[in-house]
């Protein structure tokens, strides 16, 4: 296998969503998988556009019967909520519910008027994220899941990693996965290769983490930070500390109080922690009140609230992503259960949600598929993805 390469340095001011003030970022060139699975440097999939198609994603509804033929084209919009999972157009095999009108970039083999086939797939990407979507509910890797990865790879479409986890708590999945591009931290906040080396990190600002420090404190929720993934926390028995250790891998470093150890340091990730739901969104309110448009602020699970500087949400990962491999954002599937996720699924050419989430976040999805449970991302990566290179 080809070694990574990477530099650091070079600007993407002017090309990347993220400002470039107080950010460090790099460029990534990963290994590209040829269509065998070995790496060589063919460039990706040529993008093949859609006729053009009217923006409004109101139109009316359609019958199954004229949807189910309408699905065999990709130059249409899909009508919703529609199950795909019953026998419909030769393809008994979907999985997957679309959940609102969107022109479908990239899902099926292009056919053009004449009748002739063009290889090819639009969808050059898939950013997924970890907890809830990629792991089942004990966080493994199900073999469905291992065996999708290998055929993207085969299949030459990458994948990258997005969560709220720090990149060091995604670093077991590098090798059972095969994976070639970025890990993308802290909700978009901090970006690496793979073997964990710097390619973009975007730090709050010492001001406004005092800020949710003290109104975190006032919410009486416990509070972690991390500078990096040095991860600092008051209490290894606090809330969810051990839970969460288990799930990346990794020890915190007990400090006396997190607000005077962070102080001076460059902190990526603030969050606040409780058992207590209710607790943790009335955190979330006297921090949009305290902080207003300095920082991000999103529950990636009810339990959890994670603060990062406002230039950095998943939708801002994603793009930053897209900028770093040179793949357009319309080439990329989005597949999450949070509603941390639901940025990016605005950002991506197509949104999936998982069976699993909650209601709010399945209705800002383009499409749903079953639970992480069920073997959901799988039947996603197989049907929007695979199935359509051979169709």
């Amino acid at each position: 296998m080809t070694n990574t390469m990477w530099s650091i340095g070079e600007e993407l001011a002017g090309r990347s969503s993220i400002e470039p003030v107080g950010v460090r970022v790099g460029k990534y060139s990963p290994p590209m998988p040829s269509a065998a699975g070995t790496q060589d440097d063919r460039a990706p999939p040529t993008a093949i556009p859609l006729p053009t198609i009217a923006p409004s994603r109101r139109n009316p509804r359609l019958s199954k019967v004229h949807l189910h033929s309408l699905a065999r084209d990709p130059r249409c919009i899909l009508a919703a909520p529609v199950e795909l999972s019953s026998p419909q157009a030769g393809r008994p095999d979907l999985s997957c519910r679309w959940n609102r009108p969107r022109r479908i970039a990239g899902m099926l083999r292009r056919r053009f008027d004449e009748g002739q086939a063009v290889d090819g797939n639009t969808v050059r990407m898939v950013v997924s994220d970890v907890d809830g979507t990629l792991v089942d509910a004990e966080r493994t890797l199900r073999p469905t899941t291992i065996a999708a990865a290998a055929k993207l790879h085969d299949a030459g479409v990458l994948l990258a990693l997005q969560s709220s986890r720090p990149p060091l708590g995604m670093a077991m999945f590098v090798a059972p996965l095969g994976l070639t591009a970025p890990l993308v931290g802290f909700n978009g906040a901090m970006t690496v290769t793979p073997d964990q080396q710097p390619l973009a990190e975007v730090p709050i600002s010492a001001e406004a983490a005092s800020v949710v420090l003290s109104t975190l404190a006032e919410a009486s929720v416990s509070i972690w930070a991390f500078e990096g993934s040095r991860w600092l926390v008051a209490d290894r028995d606090g809330p969810r500390v051990q839970h969460h250790a288990a799930d990346v891998r990794y020890q915190p470093e007990l400090v006396d109080d997190v607000a005077a150890a962070v102080a001076g340091l460059s902190v990526t990730k603030i969050v606040g922690v409780s058992d207590d739901h209710d607790a943790v969104a009335h955190a979330e309110a006297l921090l949009h009140a305290a902080c207003g448009a300095q920082v991000s602020a999103t529950r990636s699970q009810p339990c959890y609230l994670d603060v990062t500087d406002a230039r950095a949400d998943k939708g801002a990962g994603l793009l930053s992503l897209c900028d770093l491999l040179d793949v357009p954002a319309e080439a990329v599937l989005a597949i999450g259960d949070g509603a941390n996720d639901t940025a990016m699924f605005s950002a991506a050419g197509i949104g999936v949600a998982m069976g699993n989430a909650r209601p709010e976040v399945r209705a800002a999805a383009d499409v749903v598929t079953g639970a992480n449970t069920a073997d959901g991302w799988a039947d996603a990566i197989n049907d929007l993805v695979l199935a359509p290179m051979h169709t």
